[in-house]
C-alpha cells in the first residue's frame, strides 16, 4: 500500500475538524523500503498526541511509539500521562498541558524516523 492509499482511509481528530492525512503527505516521505520519515511541526505533533495514544499514531505512520515518545521528550512536547486515554473513554474530565515554547518555537520542526529523531527551524 503507497502512501496517497494510506493517506487517504487515515484521519487525524482536530479541534477544528477532521483533517486528512493525506494534507500531511508533503512533510512523510518514503526513505527506503521499510521505512519512513515523519516531518511535522511541534505545534502539529503536540495536536496528534493529544488527540491519539501513542500507539494508534505510531502504527499510522509506521514507526515505534517509544521513538514518537523520545521525539516529544526531547522537543520539549508534553504528553499526556499513564490513564488518560481510560478517563477520556469513560467520559471524565481531563485537562491538557499546553505546548511550551520556553526553549522550541511552536514552528520548529521535528523529523522522526527509525533510527530516532531531530528538531531544526524552518
Amino acid at each position: 500500500m503507497d502512501w496517497a492509499d494510506q493517506g487517504a482511509c487515515l484521519r487525524v481528530r482536530r479541534r477544528f475538524g477532521a483533517l486528512c492525512l493525506a494534507d500531511y503527505l508533503p512533510m512523510i516521505a518514503s526513505r527506503a523500503p521499510g521505512e519512513c520519515l515523519l516531518r511535522l511541526t511541534r505545534a502539529e505533533l503536540h495536536e496528534l498526541v493529544w488527540t491519539k495514544p501513542m500507539t494508534e499514531l505510531a502504527r499510522q505512520f509506521g514507526l515505534r511509539d517509544q521513538h514518537i515518545a523520545k521525539a516529544c521528550d526531547g522537543a520539549d512536547i508534553a504528553r499526556p500521562r499513564a490513564g488518560y486515554w481510560q478517563k477520556v473513554e469513560y467520559g471524565k474530565s481531563v485537562s491538557r498541558s499546553a505546548l511550551n515554547n520556553e526553549c522550541f518555537g511552536a514552528c520548529d520542526i521535528v523529523a522522526i524516523d527509525a533510527s530516532g529523531w531531530s528538531i531544526f527551524q524552518p
